[in-house]
Protein backbone atom coordinates (compact mmCIF):
# COMPACT_ATOMS: atom_id res chain seq x y z
CA UNK A 1 0.00 0.00 0.00
CA UNK A 2 1.27 3.37 -0.58
CA UNK A 3 -0.06 6.83 0.28
CA UNK A 4 -0.51 8.90 -2.39
CA UNK A 5 0.90 12.64 -2.32
CA UNK A 6 -1.98 14.53 -2.59
CA UNK A 7 -2.97 13.28 1.36
CA UNK A 8 -1.11 16.80 1.61
CA UNK A 9 -4.04 18.51 0.20
CA UNK A 10 -6.42 17.73 3.57
CA UNK A 11 -5.34 20.32 5.65
CA UNK A 12 -8.12 20.21 7.78
CA UNK A 13 -7.31 16.59 8.82
CA UNK A 14 -6.75 15.95 12.42
CA UNK A 15 -6.49 12.16 12.88
CA UNK A 16 -5.50 10.23 10.38
CA UNK A 17 -5.22 6.60 11.19
CA UNK A 18 -2.98 4.05 8.95
CA UNK A 19 -2.05 1.15 11.86
CA UNK A 20 -1.08 -2.09 9.49
CA UNK A 21 -1.42 -1.06 6.01
CA UNK A 22 2.17 -2.45 5.00
CA UNK A 23 3.47 1.26 4.53
CA UNK A 24 7.00 1.77 3.39
CA UNK A 25 7.36 5.08 3.38
CA UNK A 26 5.30 8.29 3.66
CA UNK A 27 5.07 10.78 1.50
CA UNK A 28 6.82 14.42 2.11
CA UNK A 29 3.59 16.31 2.02
CA UNK A 30 2.82 14.25 5.06
CA UNK A 31 3.95 17.79 6.41
CA UNK A 32 1.18 19.85 4.85
CA UNK A 33 -0.91 18.15 7.08
CA UNK A 34 -1.44 21.15 9.84
CA UNK A 35 -4.22 20.61 11.47
CA UNK A 36 -3.25 16.81 12.01
CA UNK A 37 -3.39 16.54 15.86
CA UNK A 38 -2.97 12.20 16.12
CA UNK A 39 -0.89 10.15 13.34
CA UNK A 40 -1.17 6.33 13.81
CA UNK A 41 1.18 4.67 11.88
CA UNK A 42 1.82 2.06 13.95
CA UNK A 43 2.48 -1.56 12.76
CA UNK A 44 3.92 -0.64 9.31
CA UNK A 45 7.22 -1.18 7.67
CA UNK A 46 8.64 2.47 7.81
CA UNK A 47 12.75 2.23 8.60
CA UNK A 48 12.35 5.99 8.48
CA UNK A 49 9.99 9.17 8.77
CA UNK A 50 10.71 11.85 6.77
CA UNK A 51 11.94 15.09 7.68
CA UNK A 52 8.24 17.29 6.63
CA UNK A 53 6.94 15.16 10.01
CA UNK A 54 8.79 18.00 11.97
CA UNK A 55 6.06 20.28 10.52
CA UNK A 56 3.10 18.63 12.27
CA UNK A 57 3.39 21.44 15.22
CA UNK A 58 0.00 20.55 16.25
CA UNK A 59 0.39 16.99 16.59
CA UNK A 60 -0.24 15.64 20.33
CA UNK A 61 0.14 12.19 19.58
CA UNK A 62 2.25 9.52 17.23
CA UNK A 63 1.52 5.90 17.08
CA UNK A 64 4.84 3.96 15.93
CA UNK A 65 5.12 0.86 17.37
CA UNK A 66 6.22 -2.05 15.43
CA UNK A 67 7.96 0.17 12.56
CA UNK A 68 11.04 -1.03 12.19
CA UNK A 69 12.61 2.61 12.35
CA UNK A 70 16.39 2.78 11.93
CA UNK A 71 17.35 6.84 11.85
CA UNK A 72 15.68 9.85 12.90
CA UNK A 73 13.67 11.55 10.01
CA UNK A 74 15.16 13.41 7.43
Amino acid sequence: FELHSSIGLLGSLETLDLRSNGLTYLPVSIGQLQSLKHLDIAENKLSQLVLSIVELTLLERIELKGCPLQRPPR
